[in-house]
């Protein structure tokens, strides 16, 4: 029965847990990565792959040479450790697939049997986090940085990744770019998105192509962001090259271009993106939920703008909504990683300095928006299309 066959898997965790594996098991793992490597290299598309994996995923073209000596150093005390560690059934999820008729799944007693079998090796409520060390040393805690400038930073320094994510986020979107205009609502619709399309384009010192060499040249990314209330750029990298990539970062926020050129290719793709909406059934329902339910609010809108709008956006809007949300006093930054404090800290002193001298004039104030005519009966709108698909969306404010 499935029960039996759950209890014999958690009675082989329970024997890892307590005996650690053969030196027959042992060494099938090792045969098993030997003959993986050897296979994976017999072909020029396989090494091209594998020297790939090392360096954009690992960042070690040498850790193939050292890796297979590691492995074999590896014994069942050690394995055991690490299954008395994780294994824990608290921690687990469970899957089971069955056919439909199937009707004995009998999961409280499935996870009865794990909570007798897998005891915990920790009183309830020390469980370790996935980025806490080994030992019972509690969790890191993300620490709060307020600048002087009114920037406010979370840090959330993580020793054991080799990747480092920063996000600067503002209050924008659709909401503000609609009910704060630069111009009119109807026409700057779509502006956010734009900004997204062409913020990490060019600044007042690099190039378009200057900034993707450096940034592809560290197998980083760096591209903006919009929503319906918010907009930002956000940047991920490779932990070490941390000093290479953070400067970019700051410029990119402070100081972008939005070249006639780069605005002009983002306006092919925005436009591309609202023709497509009629091609997609549940893109196009959500466009008719939203419309029909919000009367008076911006968020009656998709954030992508209208063909009409879209004709109308150009560097001059995109700077004048940068200059109006991007604030030190309205901005968020959030950084995860093995980044060290003092790095961070560095990093900040020229932020700080970044800000002041590309932020002029203090922030437009948020416009109180009315509220929405409250629902007096139900609201329906329905297209028909001739598709094999029905779209369905249920909701109100």
């Amino acid at each position: 029965t499935l029960l039996e066959v759950c209890k014999e898997i958690l009675f082989e965790l329970k024997r890892i847990q307590d005996e650690g594996p053969t030196q027959e098991e042992l060494a099938r793992v090792i045969v098993s990565a030997e003959s993986e490597r050897l296979y994976v290299t017999q072909t020029a598309d396989g090494v091209a792959g594998r020297v790939g994996f090392l360096k954009f995923v690992l960042g070690d073209l040498r850790f193939d040479e050292g890796y297979l000596d590691d492995l074999r150093l590896v014994d069942a005390n050690r394995v055991r450790e690490v299954a008395r560690e994780y294994l824990d059934f608290r921690r687990m999820a469970g899957a089971i697939l069955v056919p439909k008729d199937f009707k004995d799944v009998q999961a409280e007693q499935i996870s009865d049997l794990a909570k007798k079998i897998l005891k915990p090796s920790a009183p309830v409520g020390e469980v370790l986090s996935g980025a806490a060390t080994r030992g019972k040393k509690k969790e890191t805690l993300i620490e709060q940085i307020k600048l002087s400038s009114g920037i406010q930073v979370l840090y959330y320094p993580r020793a054991h990744s080799h990747v480092f994510s920063a996000h600067a986020c503002m209050m924008g979107g659709l909401r503000l770019e609609m009910a704060q205009a630069a111009e009119k609502a109807a026409q700057d619709w779509g502006s956010s998105y734009m900004m997204s399309l062409t913020w990490s384009k060019g600044t007042s010192t690099k190039t378009a192509k200057q900034i993707s060499a450096l940034v592809e040249s560290h197998a980083a990314s760096i591209d903006g962001f919009s929503g319906r209330n918010t907009v930002g750029i956000q940047m991920t990298g490779l932990a070490k090259d941390w000093g290479a990539l953070s400067p970019l970062f700051s410029e990119v926020l402070f100081d972008p271009s939005f070249t006639e050129d780069e605005v002009e290719h983002a306006r092919r793709i925005a436009e591309d993106q609202v023709k497509s909406i009629e091609d997609h059934s549940s893109q196009l329902c959500t466009k008719l939920f939203l419309k029909t339910l919000f009367e008076a609010h911006p968020y009656g809108h998709l954030t992508s703008g209208s063909l009409a709008s879209l004709a109308t956006i150009r560097q001059a809007k995109l700077k004048k909504f940068h200059d109006a949300w991007v604030k030190p006093e309205r901005m968020v930054i959030s950084l995860s990683g093995d980044v060290k404090k003092g790095a961070l800290d560095l990093w900040l002193t020229e932020l700080e300095k970044s800000a002041i001298a590309h932020t002029q004039g203090t922030a437009i104030p948020f416009q109180q928006l009315s509220d929405e005519p409250e629902l007096v009966a139900d609201r329906w709108v329905e297209e028909v299309l001739k598709r094999e698909q029905t779209h369905i969306i249920v909701g109100g404010l």
